[in-house]
């Protein structure tokens, strides 16, 4: 079998390698024929609705594989003891949120804020909303009372926090999230904002 070129010297040690995937990442982000290639891949499979096809735990998520894998890095090194998250839809991504916190050893909550959320997903949810690990919110996710509420579950912890935009997508709805609940976040914490193709 051919070796491919990243291994095709000896065995890196862990700092090596680190750099190895760091020279990899800045590449593969300077490419633009990547790029385009991975924009029309995301479009073609779109047809099929291929970012609906995934489940966590048994919960249909919203999500393709790779940010999936991306959120769980993200997780792990910044060690969030809050998740909010705007949209919940069918449950799935709050579900990979709270089982991450506890995959990574983290005693934090999750909350989802949504304009409707529906049966199916507070039946999906049952489990983990009983256990106190997920707290759901139907609300404007860019409201006042979202607002509050996020300021209320944030309860003044000073620990990095995780913000998940991924409701209304416009580019109106996510700057108004982003300016009403950006500044509610604890110094370092950070934002994912989702679906960043649509618009």
């Amino acid at each position: 079998m051919k070796k491919s070129k990243a291994y095709s010297h000896d065995i890196p040690n862990a700092s090596e390698f680190e750099d190895l995937r760091e020279s990899w990442r800045i590449k593969m982000g300077d490419s633009r024929e990547l790029r385009e290639k991975a924009i029309q891949l995301t479009i073609a499979s779109n047809e099929f609705l291929y970012g609906y096809q995934w489940e966590w735990c048994g919960v249909p998520i919203i999500r393709h594989p790779d940010d999936i894998v991306l959120q769980q890095e993200i997780v792990w090194k910044l060690r969030p003891t809050r998740i909010v998250e705007t949209g919940v839809a069918r449950g799935g991504s709050l579900v990979l949120s709270a089982c991450l916190l506890e995959i990574c050893g983290i005693k934090g909550r999750v909350l989802g804020l949504d304009i409707e959320i529906m049966q199916h997903a507070i039946d999906s949810l049952k489990p983990w909303l009983a256990r106190n690990r997920i707290e759901v919110l139907e609300c404007d996710s860019a409201s006042k009372i979202a607002v509050e509420s996020v300021r209320n579950f944030l309860n003044d912890d000073v620990s990095p926090a995780l913000l998940i935009l991924d409701s209304n997508h416009s580019h109106e709805h996510v700057l108004c999230e982003l300016s009403v609940l950006g500044p509610l976040l604890p110094r370092g914490s950070i934002v994912i904002v989702k679906d960043t193709i649509i618009q």
